[in-house]
């Protein structure tokens, strides 16, 4: 049967001298004051409507701005701008207590050893745009916009403590990179991994990891799983994302970091933002090393080379359809700039076997071009162009697999491309989605067992990359998946997207097992989780001169 929809009248309230105000939030009221109703204003007024409709009270905040408001049986919540959350009682909207204030914009998380910064009065606070409450456990749930996560004891809100905190990107992430603990003296723990996002950040995490008083990286009393925040721009001025707020606007301007890699020897990481420009930091203490003003438009991939080529390179990509090559020895000074693409160039990769260096690239004139690497006489290298494989539609990704004799590609065709690098020429082509969207990002698994494939349908398809068949099928993100990476050992796969948001995804044991036996077959070191301790300290030595033996005086 066929229900009819009842509608539902209201009345306006009678606002009186309050009428020219802008309202950002409403709630009724809980227990004995379930007949009155609050509301907050723009201008930071907390508002008391009495059964009748009538505006019968109102409390000035003393904040810049009200957002949002959260009513229980003997509280009323208000979340207003600079973090301020103030409580007030509801019966007569009598002020009792102040929380807390959270972290300071820009703050150096591995540098906060104790919560003395959450209550120092300072400026420069994220504002509050939501609040939930459980009345049963007595837990106050804050969040601000900068997309950080607070919860609070407040069994007594005349002493509120944290009980919890999480520090998040607050805008679109546009790549994840995970740190591959190579060599005897890695920089990061072990399972770390970092993000890039349009809000000037670059922020390193770790998941596998127990709090270690020995290692600087897990002192941090605002999150657990983040270990450090880079700060692109000193001026933060897009570390807080304004169209949470109400009335608040939805701008995409053209900041933030685009896309990074970390070096092979795990020392370095190069970082291209939308503006065009190449920053290089040194990942011992994240200090920017160098800047280099590469492209006139935002760059779209930057790519390292196999130090066993003799030669380190980095490769950069970019929307003015150039890529520059650099040499990272030499102070990352401009080797060489290739222009034969015609459009953007999404993606470029360096591959090197049997004693060639290449260079593969692709974009949005729908052509894969091969370039090889020629040594001059000086001993530097210059790429020449020697293959083009014409497409018919735009080229999103590219990924190399471990054998290095495989390339392929994801498009607007839906379609995954597999090319013979050596030959040049693509051998395969495999349906990729069976909806309706385009194949944006592609990477292979440590062993090249599966490819993940992020499709502008917001999903993740997991395919067996030699048989071209889709084994799985996830989704969750809310916005376009951006990024991609399977972890070292072979269980997770780490997903962002432009919601903000990072997803961890377990693997199937049967995946893990025939990712770590094929790795097995390849030769390829399997970095032990051991591999764990890192001590990322400042220290200065002072070696004072010693003092000789009698019978070397002699010798002075």
């Amino acid at each position: 049967q066929n229900i009819p929809i009842a509608p539902i009248t209201g009345r306006s309230g009678i606002l009186g001298d309050q009428r020219n105000n802008c309202f950002t939030d409403v709630m009724c009221g809980r227990g004995k004051n379930s007949s009155f109703t609050y509301c907050v204003t723009k201008s930071g007024l907390l508002c008391l409507f009495s059964e009748k409709r009538i505006l019968d009270k109102w409390v000035q905040l003393k904040a810049g701005c009200t957002n949002c408001l959260v009513v229980t049986e003997k509280h009323i919540y208000c979340g207003c701008s600079d973090g301020i959350i103030r409580v007030f009682n509801p019966s007569e909207i009598k002020f009792l207590a102040t929380l807390p204030l959270p972290h300071k914009l820009g703050i150096n998380v591995c540098g906060s050893k104790n919560q003395e910064n959450i209550t120092v009065q300072l400026k420069n606070y994220p504002d509050v745009v939501a609040l939930a409450v459980d009345e049963h456990s007595f837990i106050l749930s804050s969040v601000y916009n900068d997309h950080s996560l607070y919860i609070w004891d407040i069994h007594d809100v005349h002493n509120v403590h944290k009980l919890n905190s999480f520090l998040y990107h607050s805008a679109c992430i546009w790549g994840v990179e995970t740190y591959k603990c190579s060599g005897d003296d890695p920089f990061l723990p072990y399972g770390s991994f970092l993000t890039c996002s349009s809000d000037d950040t670059i922020r390193i995490w770790n998941m596998d990891q127990e709090p270690n008083e020995s290692n600087v990286y897990f002192k941090n009393v605002y999150s657990k799983e983040l270990l450090k925040i880079v700060y692109i721009d000193e001026g933060l001025s897009n570390l807080q994302d304004t169209s949470m707020t109400p009335l608040g606007k939805d701008t995409d301007s053209k900041n933030g970091v685009r896309c990074m890699q970390i070096s092979p020897n795990g020392h370095l990481c190069a970082a291209g933002d939308r503006s065009g420009n190449l920053r290089i930091y040194n990942l011992e203490f994240f200090d920017e090393i160098y800047r280099i003003d590469a492209h006139e438009s935002e760059i779209l991939c930057v790519e390292f080379s196999d130090p066993k080529s003799d030669f380190e390179l980095l490769a950069t990509s970019s929307r003015d359809r150039l890529v520059h090559i650099f040499d990272v020895r030499n102070k990352f000074n401009l080797l060489q700039t290739i222009d034969d693409h015609s459009s953007s160039i999404t993606a470029v990769r360096f591959n090197y076997d049997l004693d060639v260096l290449q260079l593969l690239s692709c974009g949005a004139d729908k052509v894969v071009m091969f370039h090889t690497g020629q040594t001059n006489s000086n001993g530097s290298i210059t790429f020449i162009r020697n293959t083009i494989v014409p497409g018919k539609s735009t080229l999103y990704d590219m990924g190399i697999d471990p054998t290095r004799k495989l390339a392929a590609t994801v498009g607007q065709d839906r379609n995954m491309r597999i090319y013979d690098i050596q030959g040049a020429k693509q051998i395969q082509c495999f349906k990729g989605s069976q909806n309706e969207g385009n194949l944006i990002k592609l990477q292979l698994d440590p062993s090249g067992v599966y490819a993940a494939i992020s499709c502008s349908d917001k999903t993740i398809s997991i395919y067996d990359f030699s048989r071209g068949e889709c084994e799985s099928v996830i989704l969750g993100h809310s916005e376009l998946v951006t990024g991609l990476q399977f972890t070292s050992d072979g269980k997770r796969l780490i997903s962002v997207a432009g919601d903000g948001c990072i997803f961890i995804w377990k693997l199937p044991t049967v995946f893990t097992e025939n990712i770590l036996n094929r790795l097995e077959e390849l030769e390829i070191p399997f970095i032990p989780r051991e591999c764990d301790e890192v001590d990322t300290h400042r220290k200065t030595f002072i070696i004072s001169s010693p003092t000789l033996p009698d019978d070397e005086s002699k010798f002075k």
